[in-house]
Protein backbone atom coordinates (compact mmCIF):
# COMPACT_ATOMS: atom_id res chain seq x y z
CA UNK A 1 0.00 0.00 0.00
CA UNK A 2 1.56 3.40 -0.88
CA UNK A 3 1.69 5.92 2.24
CA UNK A 4 0.46 8.85 1.68
CA UNK A 5 3.18 11.68 4.11
CA UNK A 6 0.91 14.78 5.42
CA UNK A 7 4.22 15.92 7.29
CA UNK A 8 7.43 15.52 8.31
CA UNK A 9 7.70 14.37 11.93
CA UNK A 10 9.89 16.62 13.78
CA UNK A 11 10.02 18.04 17.12
CA UNK A 12 11.66 20.58 18.50
CA UNK A 13 11.75 22.85 21.58
CA UNK A 14 8.74 24.39 20.90
CA UNK A 15 6.54 21.46 19.39
CA UNK A 16 8.09 19.40 22.63
CA UNK A 17 6.50 22.51 25.01
CA UNK A 18 3.50 21.98 23.61
CA UNK A 19 3.47 18.24 23.69
CA UNK A 20 4.16 18.64 27.60
CA UNK A 21 1.24 21.57 27.94
CA UNK A 22 -0.97 18.92 26.54
CA UNK A 23 -0.32 16.32 28.83
CA UNK A 24 0.23 18.62 31.96
CA UNK A 25 -3.89 19.92 30.99
CA UNK A 26 -4.75 16.45 30.11
CA UNK A 27 -5.90 17.58 26.89
CA UNK A 28 -4.40 14.46 24.94
CA UNK A 29 -6.97 14.61 21.95
CA UNK A 30 -7.92 16.30 19.03
CA UNK A 31 -9.77 18.55 20.85
CA UNK A 32 -8.55 21.45 23.45
CA UNK A 33 -7.29 24.86 23.41
CA UNK A 34 -4.51 25.05 21.13
CA UNK A 35 -7.10 23.82 18.44
CA UNK A 36 -9.76 26.30 19.39
CA UNK A 37 -7.30 28.71 18.92
CA UNK A 38 -6.26 27.60 15.34
CA UNK A 39 -9.46 27.37 14.43
CA UNK A 40 -10.06 31.09 15.99
CA UNK A 41 -7.55 32.23 13.88
CA UNK A 42 -8.00 30.95 10.46
CA UNK A 43 -11.65 32.07 10.76
CA UNK A 44 -10.66 35.66 11.41
CA UNK A 45 -8.08 35.50 8.47
CA UNK A 46 -10.78 33.87 6.16
CA UNK A 47 -13.17 36.49 7.17
CA UNK A 48 -15.60 33.52 8.76
CA UNK A 49 -17.85 34.11 12.14
CA UNK A 50 -17.04 30.82 12.81
CA UNK A 51 -14.39 27.68 11.64
CA UNK A 52 -16.90 24.96 13.20
CA UNK A 53 -16.27 22.82 10.06
CA UNK A 54 -12.42 23.51 9.24
CA UNK A 55 -11.76 20.30 11.26
CA UNK A 56 -14.42 18.15 9.13
CA UNK A 57 -13.24 19.61 5.93
CA UNK A 58 -9.87 19.03 6.66
CA UNK A 59 -10.69 15.27 7.54
CA UNK A 60 -12.76 14.91 4.19
CA UNK A 61 -10.11 15.73 2.30
CA UNK A 62 -7.52 13.66 3.59
CA UNK A 63 -9.93 10.65 3.35
CA UNK A 64 -10.26 11.55 -0.51
CA UNK A 65 -7.01 11.51 -0.83
CA UNK A 66 -6.72 8.03 0.69
CA UNK A 67 -9.24 6.76 -1.08
CA UNK A 68 -8.02 8.10 -4.91
CA UNK A 69 -4.67 6.74 -3.55
CA UNK A 70 -5.90 2.76 -3.05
Amino acid sequence: MKKILLATPTMHTEEQQYIQKAFETNWISPLGPNVDEFEDKVAAYVGASSSAGFACQVILKIQKRIWNAL
